[in-house]
């Protein structure tokens, strides 16, 4: 018997709407994978990809694929659809505007063998676009989010499990009867659903682990408007789930490992070789980040209790925001002698 017949066997879920192209390029990295897919699951919510073209370029790569269509729109019904469907033990999650690194499977099957009793292995993401300044704040945003997370390969704080880069163990899942939260559905489309799963993983005493060596490339915003766009809406969707779990979440000891946020980026920026000017960029979206957070967890508040509040208060918000902003960019450029660069920072190594 051969290494590659005794490795555990994985159904891999791509949840997908409206994006042809990035599907496309998606799918076209895990046809380049070092060990092949078991089962492909594509779950479509409306992509204007036609399911008769995937099928025909793709099943020679694959050893079973499976089309799906789900009619409701959500995130929570798409994934759960892909989790009642799933034929293997193990059922890993990516977006279709990912583009996965070419041995994520055989690095994903080698991190279940290690931790064959965890519910859930969680991998690294990186920015597709490593010469965005824009795609390289999201990235160090959510780095950041994740590192403190957990301790070692040890995840404390499961809501920090990420559907576009996990496998799930669904004996636990099921075990447990831990699905995706429909009800959030109506709510920014279900976002943050993986946030939730990993807080009803965590309250079933479910462990989950992390693997560096599963490594998935996430096409960022690239402008700073669709990246102020999407932060709010997330942002947003956070804070429902905040609001769901508050009572338990309060309840948790050591789920985090906080570092200062300063010497996490200084190492950043080492690592990535990032030098001076682009630094201070990164380091003033970064600002922009944490304005944008508290904004829009301050919003959603006025919306949730309503009264002039509700009329008033998203202006003067959005108001004092936008003035920040602005003195941080003057004071930026006095005292650097420099307008901020274009777009493209970051040389490509």
């Amino acid at each position: 018997m051969t290494d590659q017949q005794i490795l555990p066997k994985i159904t891999l879920a791509i949840i997908t709407k409206n994006r042809p192209s990035e599907l496309r390029a998606c799918l076209d990295s895990l046809v380049k994978q070092t060990i092949p897919v078991d089962e492909l699951l594509i779950v479509d919510s409306g992509t204007k990809l036609p399911e008769q073209y995937v099928k025909e370029t793709y099943r020679k790569y694959f050893r079973k694929l499976t089309y799906l269509y789900e009619p409701r729109s959500g995130f929570p019904f798409a994934r759960n659809r892909a989790l009642i469907t799933a034929t293997y033990q193990w059922l890993a999650f990516t977006d279709d505007d990912c583009v996965v690194d070419g041995k994520w499977i055989e690095q994903m099957k080698q991190a279940i063998q290690k931790f064959p009793r965890a519910a859930a292995i969680a991998g690294l993401s990186k920015t597709f676009y490593p010469c965005s300044p824009v795609a390289r704040a999201a990235e160090l945003n959510e780095l950041y989010w994740k590192t403190c997370a957990r301790r070692g390969t040890a995840i404390l704080d499961l809501e920090a499990l990420d559907n576009k880069n996990v496998v799930y163990n669904t004996f636990f899942l099921h075990k447990h009867a831990i699905t995706y939260d429909e009800k959030r559905a109506p709510f920014y489309a279900g976002a943050s659903d993986d946030c939730d799963l990993g807080m009803q993983i965590q309250k079933a005493g479910g462990k989950a682990y992390y693997c560096e060596s599963m490594i998935i490339y996430h096409k960022d915003p690239q402008s700073l408007q669709s990246y102020v766009r999407g932060k709010i809406f997330r942002t947003s969707a956070h804070a429902t789930y905040e609001r769901q779990w508050k009572d338990y979440r309060d309840s948790l000891q050591n789920r985090k490992t906080p570092e200062r946020k300063w010497n996490f980026f200084r190492r950043y920026v080492k690592v990535n070789q990032i030098n001076l000017p682009n630094a201070m960029v990164l380091l003033l979206l970064l600002g922009l980040t944490f304005i944008i957070i508290r904004y829009t967890k301050i919003r959603y508040v006025l919306l949730l209790y309503g009264g002039l509040l509700k009329d008033y208060g998203e202006i003067i918000i959005f108001a004092t925001l936008i003035f920040i902003v602005s003195k941080c960019i003057r004071g930026f450029t006095k005292i650097t002698g420099f307008e901020i660069p274009p777009p493209n920072l970051y040389e490509q190594k």
